[in-house]
């Protein structure tokens, strides 16, 4: 059961400088109209903040913005993704959602929760401080 007299995880010291949000190049997405989108990749380095608050973040509004429809969505996050998370997204993928008619935007929370869960190695990743 979560601890709610602490803090959660997320809310404590980010485990990055702010400056590497700018020094990081960036992936870039463009569609048919032109419309393009950056995304901050991450290798799970910086931790699983860095993930939650940036890549995370950015990618659902290149989501949006590119116009993917489900089976690109997660497709495209694999892009976004480098080293351990990368492999994490993947053992996911491969484990929940083999097939494409399991990925849909309705199993995408629980696609992104399962990503973390597997990352961290942890059952209940509220828990871990």
């Amino acid at each position: 059961m979560a601890d709610l007299d602490r803090k959660p995880f997320w809310t404590q010291r980010k485990e990055w400088d702010p400056s590497i949000e700018t020094s990081i190049r960036k992936q870039r997405f463009e569609n048919s109209s032109k419309i393009r989108s950056e995304v901050i990749p991450d290798d799970g380095l910086n931790g699983i903040e860095f993930f939650i608050a940036l890549t995370y973040t950015q990618f659902l509004q290149a989501y949006k913005e590119q116009d993917w429809n489900e089976v690109e969505g997660y497709s495209q996050l694999a892009k976004v993704l480098n080293g351990t998370l990368k492999t994490a997204w993947e053992e996911t993928l491969d484990a929940d959602y083999s097939d494409d008619a399991d990925r849909t935007n309705a199993n995408w929370d629980s696609a992104i929760d399962k990503l973390i869960v597997r990352f961290l190695n942890c059952k209940k990743p509220r828990d871990v401080q």
